[in-house]
């Protein structure tokens, strides 16, 4: 019985390495608000943040609600009217892929407005 691994190994190497592949490829951002007071109010412009671990040659797509709007390590973005966004990142290196998905709630700006009491 003991024989039996290493001769699998040798006989099917690449089950092996695409495991190993697949389990180095996690997908992981943040966001960072670009510099001024901080809120989430539209116009919102925002720095991401790519935290992954690849390894070899790696495809960065990043979606907003499923559409594509970067390749780039860290794209920078401006949601520019209020609303609930699903941002996604998904890596893939040929062998596999994963993805990781964010919701990000802008707000309306305030009117400027202040009531205040008598």
């Amino acid at each position: 019985m003991e024989n039996r691994l290493p001769q699998f190994l040798f006989l099917f190497p690449f089950l092996f390495l695409s495991t190993t592949l697949a389990a180095q490829l996690h997908s992981n951002f943040y966001f960072e608000l670009t510099p001024g007071p901080p809120s989430f109010e539209a116009p919102l412009t925002v720095n991401f943040v790519n935290a992954s671990r690849t390894e070899g040659e790696t495809r960065y797509s990043w979606q907003i609600e499923g559409r594509e709007f970067s390749t780039e390590l860290d794209p920078r973005w401006t949601f520019r009217e209020a609303g609930k966004y699903r941002v996604c990142l998904t890596l893939d290196n040929r062998e596999a892929q994963h993805e990781q998905c964010q919701l990000i709630e802008v707000f309306a700006p305030r009117s400027g407005v202040v009531a205040l009491d008598d």
